[in-house]
């Protein structure tokens, strides 16, 4: 992910210290842009559902391509 935004980091680490993972049923992605974060969070916390939105259709569009 470039460029690398903290939350990607946090996000691997299933927002320990402060979040239980296992609990985490829903994630929003406000302004998602590419969607690499929206992504990250689906692959780390694969038990939740995430949306992912943005006001720009063109960045909506990248982040389709980069979900598949």
């Amino acid at each position: 992910m470039i460029p690398r935004s903290p939350l990607g980091e946090w996000l691997r680490n299933q927002g320990q210290p402060w979040l239980d993972s296992e609990n985490i049923q829903s994630i929003l992605d406000i302004g998602t842009g590419s969607g690499c974060l929206a992504i990250v969070a689906g692959y780390y916390f694969p038990m939740a559902s995430v949306d992912a939105v943005d006001i720009s259709p063109e960045a909506l569009a990248i982040a389709k391509e980069n979900v598949v």
